[in-house]
């Protein structure tokens, strides 16, 4: 599978995403969030939503070379970046346990790193304090919550074949590689 026709797939998986999300938006509890003043309960609804739209993410996923190529993060980051650090977290609780239970080589590392984005997403919420994060912040955050995830994967791979060394001269050469090929 080449680069182009997963763009292709991946793209038309997240059209879904876009249009739940859209029909979503025509809930009232979204308003209050997006004016920063959301209740307990709406907080809740959007924890469950934005984990449910991480676990659709898995779902679209692509095989590639025995890991998933997915858009879970959208979900998960999300509801970090709309309903501060416990939404994403919570949100990426509920798509990280569903995403280790689809099994695996990176299912730990990957449910792991679903939490880590949505508490990054919320963290991100907390101190940008100018009303409504602006889209080109929130593709930054998805931007540094993808790079955290691939560093957790590594991670996770690295310690549970005693390649701890081997996995911090990797990252040297990997890095900047990595910004070359995303960042054209």
């Amino acid at each position: 599978m080449d680069i182009l026709e997963l763009t292709l797939i991946l793209s038309q998986r997240l059209s879904i995403i876009a249009t739940v999300a859209f029909i979503l938006s025509r809930m009232p509890a979204l308003g209050r969030v997006l004016s920063r003043k959301p209740s307990t309960k709406d907080k809740l609804i959007l924890t469950f939503v934005c984990g449910g739209l991480g676990i659709l993410g898995t779902f679209g996923a692509v095989e590639i070379h025995g890991a998933l190529a997915n858009s879970r993060v959208v979900g998960v980051m999300v509801g970090g970046l709309l309903g501060g650090p416990l939404v994403g977290a919570g949100a990426g609780v509920i798509a990280g346990v569903h995403r280790y239970f689809v099994g695996g080589f990176t299912a730990f590392s990957c449910g792991l790193s679903a939490v880590v984005e949505g508490f990054f997403g919320g963290v991100v919420y907390k101190y940008w304090r100018k009303g409504l994060i602006p889209w080109h912040v929130a593709w930054l955050a998805g931007f540094a919550g993808e790079i955290i995830q691939m560093f957790i994967i590594k991670s996770a791979h690295a310690i549970k074949t005693g390649e701890i060394q081997m996995l911090l001269l990797k990252w040297q050469e990997d890095l900047p590689i990595y910004f070359q090929h995303n960042l054209k």
